[in-house]
């Protein structure tokens, strides 16, 4: 027997970014130019990662706490920060 994936519950989730993109689909089938900056993938626009960020990542993904999750709101101090 298989065990579901998600709770019932998580039909009630939703992700705006999905609907933004899904209309954003309907403009471009319209013929219209979309500019994917919503994304955000920087390889996908050309662009090269810096050494210096590079080298960033490469350490932290020797620290174990890199794979811990964080808070659901995000970090407290990054918060307080931009807030």
């Amino acid at each position: 027997m298989r065990q579901p994936l998600l709770s019932e519950g998580a039909k009630e989730l939703s992700y705006e970014i999905r609907e933004i993109v899904k209309k954003a689909e309907m403009v471009k089938a319209a013929g219209e130019t979309i500019y994917w900056e919503n994304i955000g993938d920087p390889i996908q626009k050309k662009h090269i990662i810096p050494q210096w960020i590079r080298e960033i990542i490469a350490d932290l993904a020797k620290e174990n706490d890199s794979y811990s999750y964080c808070p659901s709101k995000g970090i407290l101090e990054t918060r307080e920060i931009s807030g």
